[in-house]
């Protein structure tokens, strides 16, 4: 929202303060936002919207206690989703070589800490301006606020049994999922595709509380509010 108005240093004279056409018009705006966001609007179109990982946070072990344990880097979002629709899910990856096949990582993509997709990476931090791939995936979701988790896999210790011999003159191989500078970029969420519904959110339930079964019964149902 715009800032109030100031005088003296103060922001509280109500000398200066005062509703301006643009102050007014986000106002309305926000309005239309949340009563969208509240009832549910099967006409709204698909938008996007990004989660950042902050450059300077360290992906070398866990970033949140929302994340699964064992897990490395990523990042927990709260996402809001409009409607009982198809959502995409687009993760961006950070220092990833394409050309180093030497270590594996496990990509985990979760959905209120339900596993949506884990992807295999196979490949090492990149010292250069490398292309770094991304990865998509379009699932049906439910309307409300969930959480959306993507993490690495931590993985240190070697697998079970006999390790294979290496071939004369070969180094053995490296152990998997060893914390490098790879890490988790971006989210982008898309959506709402192909709605099926508002969905029954807690906002909806306050809303909504009489369903009228048909035309005689909707004014008496427009009467009914929720005491909460």
């Amino acid at each position: 929202m715009p800032p109030d108005d100031s005088g003296y240093g103060f922001d509280n004279i109500g000398d200066v303060l005062s509703v301006s056409p643009i102050l007014l018009e986000r106002y309305i705006s926000l309005a239309r936002k949340i009563s969208r966001l509240a009832v549910g609007d099967p006409t709204i179109l698909p938008s996007v919207e990004e989660y950042s990982v902050p450059v300077g946070l360290s992906q070398a072990d866990s970033v949140s206690d929302e994340l699964p344990f064992g897990s490395r880097g990523g990042i927990a979002i709260h996402h809001d989703f409009a409607l009982d629709a198809e959502y995409t899910f687009r993760i961006k990856i950070r220092g990833f070589n394409n050309r180093a096949q030497d270590l594996v990582h496990h990509l985990d993509l979760r959905l209120d800490n339900v596993r949506l997709k884990e992807y295999e990476i196979h490949g090492k931090s990149a010292q250069g301006d490398e292309e770094s791939p991304t990865f998509e995936v379009r699932v049906p979701v439910k309307a409300g606020v969930r959480m959306v988790g993507v993490n690495f896999l931590s993985e240190y210790a070697l697998q079970e049994g006999a390790l294979p011999q290496p071939a004369p003159g070969k180094a053995a191989p490296p152990a998997r999922n060893l914390p490098g500078r790879i890490g988790v970029d971006g989210v982008l969420i898309g959506g709402p595709f192909q709605p099926t519904g508002s969905g029954d959110t807690p906002s909806r339930q306050r809303v909504f509380v009489c369903r009228p079964a048909d035309s005689k019964e909707e004014a008496s149902c427009a009467k009914e509010y929720s005491p909460r």
